[in-house]
């Protein structure tokens, strides 16, 4: 029997192609947007990290109360403190990224590094694919170096030779001993290609300035994150008692690891998931109104079904049957349209944000069947009501042509058309904020000129650089000859770029000054840069002089500050010949010989931060970003500007090769992105809504165009029959904008936090978004009152 009835749903399907092609069209869109959006929130949200327990994971940071809690990575000596004396945690890791370079196979490349203590991979639960995890002896040797590579690593460059444990590879200049390969699904907070151990020579292991390590633990089986959290803070105040003046401000925060995960962006999934859900629901309105017209329109079948012994149960089973494979082929047309989506949006997603491949697998395609069935199910209702509510013996005695639908057939039409009106107002006006908001953010002042700058990242190792002069040399090398190169205005360094996402802080005293005086600033930004560093990027001198290369490792010891870190410091006076006692580098006092511009070194839409800077020569560093202003297209200058390096040092890479412009443009990938897909939400929004509205109407007309003949019989003018037929369709768009928006005004303060320089309430944004909705609600009435004027009385009323 049900075969049956599916046998017959397709042949009545396929007697309405025009139909069946707009319903499916529709679920498609609403049904394929909510499957790509799933993707993602399943990719980032829902699908879990590869380690064991991962509830019982928490990361641990150290807060400092007079920055407004602002959490930060720790010490080598901090993380001892917190394993040692905690008591909640079975067990406690630490790990850092840093760069490295793999020589000894040609070419030469730049990876990303992870530092780790010995157990992590064991905390993790992790198993590799290959060899083994490091062994916790390891970590005391300083002869025997090793090394874990990831999987794509291994394939990459090392072919996937199973032969590759115990091999020696070359990393900065040092052997390192592969004794493992992880597995192709391992992932953890920050991306690495291979994974060592911190040596204990390494200066950082006795650097209490030195904020290199995140810290990760696993929760003992009987404590909660507040119990570990209350043991800590009172570990937290017996080490700033311990360590007095290095330690007055700081603090600790748990945080579990997935909600810190997913902490970024959260907030943001959601909301996106709840506009496409929108988006849904006003197709599911659109086809739920096509429904109640078809159903209308076979009442005369229905009624000669029922008299050939057809039972109403029966009657609405085949109707549902119907709808259903209606759901299914939007499902599947759906998936299509979500497997085109991942590939436009994919490209989109800014770094960071996804960590595992966002893909159709098998949760989401489960998601898609349930949402498709449950799609159809929901729409279905309205018409299987209507077919239980049908006097079916009534039909047989008339001609359905002559029948009209009842108020409350047209009441559910019109709340129909209502609803898709207001779901289209609250996304478009959210659409409309998050634009405007991204426009404001693209014009905010960098405090740069980003324009004709090229940027390459060099990390020299300190086996074959071990010496400080012998870093400034190389630098000082590079950057004259840059600056001889035609097509090159000017040349400078820094140890990390603005907008970059990447800062050190270092804490610092002011001479004179006690470093516990209440609401003192005891950390900064940190940065090492050229002398023609600021020119070389437009940043503004605003005070004093700048650096010079008589600011050498012989000279007074100099910084600059910015003009947040001057105000901040020094409020009312003049920060000129003010000294700085900094706890990483030169131990002398720095005197402050200028003030600059503040620069946005983090990202675009942050709050000017303490910044201060110093001469690399004073201060070298291995790892810096090379700058060079150009008069001729940056991109060109790329083959000589490897060339250059080579010339000093033909093993050393150079990577991260990117103008400024497009660091700058990579700045704001997220709210790009956001913008983009709420702004194509609030379009597929529109279009339904405007395609439901003509729909609804065409229908309203051809229901009532007898009554429009007899008017036109009886002297009304087309004017007046138009007028007529838009002010039908205006009541309901009016009190659809009316809903949207009061709901809108609730709504979009959700936004808030995705919004920049611009509340959430915009009294602009609202009225352009009201006039364009009408606008285009009214083009969708004007259509069929239009048609209406053409109806030929004569032939309405011999059709009566």
């Amino acid at each position: 029997m049900w075969w049956q009835d599916i046998r017959y749903g397709l042949r009545a399907l396929a007697k309405n192609p025009a139909f069946v092609a707009t319903v499916v069209v529709t679920l498609a869109l609403g049904i394929g947007a909510n499957t790509a959006m799933f993707s993602t929130v399943n990719a980032v949200l829902l699908r879990k990290l590869p380690v064991e327990n991962l509830d019982r994971l928490v990361t641990i940071w150290e807060i400092n109360a007079a920055k407004g809690g602002e959490q930060s990575t720790v010490s080598a000596q901090t993380y001892a403190s917190w394993r040692d004396g905690s008591k909640a945690f079975d067990q406690m890791a630490a790990y850092g990224t840093d760069s490295v370079v793999l020589a000894g196979i040609s070419p030469p490349e730049r990876l990303v590094g992870a530092q780790v203590s010995a157990n992590f991979f064991s905390l993790l639960g992790t198993k590799p694919l290959l060899g083994r995890t490091f062994l916790p002896e390891e970590s005391q040797s300083e002869r025997d170096r090793v090394v874990i590579l990831s999987h794509d690593l291994w394939q990459r460059r090392f072919n996937s030779d199973q032969s590759i444990l115990n091999r020696a590879i070359i990393l900065n200049n040092t052997s390192f001993v592969v004794v493992g390969v992880l597995a192709s699904d391992f992932r953890f907070i920050d991306p690495a290609d291979l994974w060592t151990l911190l040596p204990p020579d390494d200066p950082r292991q006795n650097c209490d300035a030195c904020h290199f390590f995140t810290v990760i633990g696993r929760l003992k089986g009987d404590r909660t994150v507040s119990q570990a959290q209350a043991e800590m803070d009172v570990l937290s105040r017996q080490l700033a008692q311990e360590h007095q003046g290095t330690n007055t401000n700081g603090g600790v925060r748990i945080i579990r690891l997935q909600d810190y995960l997913v902490s970024g962006v959260r907030s943001s999934l959601l909301i996106l998931f709840v506009a496409v859900f929108f988006v849904l629901l006003i197709a599911c309105a659109n086809i739920a109104n096509l429904l109640l017209v078809r159903t209308e329109a076979r009442q005369k079948e229905f009624a000669v079904r029922a008299a050939l012994g057809a039972t109403r149960p029966r009657l609405v089973r085949q109707m549902l049957i119907e709808i259903l494979l209606l759901a299914l082929m939007g499902g599947s047309s759906g998936l299509l349209l979500a497997s085109l989506c991942l590939r436009v949006v994919n490209p989109l997603m800014p770094e960071g944000i996804v960590h595992s491949e966002i893909r159709l697998d098998p949760v989401v395609l489960a998601f898609t069947l349930l949402l498709s069935l449950l799609t159809g199910s929901i729409f279905g209702l309205v018409p299987a009501i209507r077919i239980f509510r049908m006097d079916l013996n009534e039909l047989l005695r008339y001609n359905t042509r002559t029948t009209t639908p009842g108020k409350r057939h047209a009441r559910a039409r019109s709340m129909l058309v209502i609803s898709e009106v207001a779901l289209s107002l609250t996304l478009l006006i959210g659409a409309g904020l998050m634009i405007k908001s991204f426009l404001i953010l693209q014009k905010t002042d960098p405090g740069f000129n980003p324009d004709d700058v090229l940027t390459a990242r060099v990390f020299l190792t300190a086996e074959k650089y071990p010496q400080a002069y012998q870093k400034t040399a190389f630098f000082q090398r590079i950057l004259q000859q840059l600056e001889t190169l035609s097509g090159v205005q000017s040349a400078g360094a820094v140890t990390s770029l603005p907008l970059s996402g990447t800062s050190m802080n270092f804490r610092f005293s002011v001479e004179g000054r006690s470093v516990d005086s209440p609401g003192e600033l005891h950390q900064a930004q940190y940065r090492a840069v050229s002398p023609n560093y600021f020119e070389t990027m437009g940043i503004p001198l605003l005070k004093g002089r700048n650096l010079t290369e008589q600011d050498g490792p012989e000279a007074p010891a100099v910084v600059i500050l910015n003009e947040t870190m001057a105000s901040r410091l020094f409020p009312n006076q003049d920060p000129l010949g003010k000294r700085l006692i900094i706890t990483y580098g030169k131990p002398a006092p720095r005197e402050v010989i200028g003030v600059v511009g503040d620069v946005k070194h983090l990202k675009l839409d942050e709050s000017p931060k303490p910044e201060m800077y110093v001469p690399y020569l004073q201060n070298p560093w291995p790892f810096m970003t090379l700058v060079m202003r150009t008069t001729v297209p940056p991109g060109s200058l790329i083959p000589t500007l490897r060339q250059q390096v080579a010339i000093i040092d033909k093993d050393q890479p150079v990577d991260k090769i990117l103008t400024m412009n497009q660091i700058l443009y990579e700045s704001v990938a997220q709210p790009r992105l956001y913008m983009f897909l709420l702004g194509v939400f609030a379009g597929l929004a529109v279009i339904l809504a405007a395609v439901g509205v003509y729909g609804v109407m065409s229908y309203l007309v051809s229901q009532r165009t007898n009554e429009i003949g007899v008017r036109m019989a009886l002297g009304a003018e087309p004017r007046a029959i138009h007028r007529l037929v838009l002010r039908w369709g205006l009541v309901y768009v009016m009190t659809g904008l009316g809903i949207g928006l009061i709901t809108s005004l609730s709504l979009t303060r959700i936004l808030a936090s995705l919004l920049h320089g611009i509340s959430p309430t915009d009294p602009t944004t609202f009225i352009e978004v009201l006039i364009l909705l009408s606008g285009v609600a009214l083009i969708a009435c004007y259509i069929p009152a239009r048609r209406a004027t053409k109806v030929d009385p004569i032939i309405a009323l011999r059709s009566e």
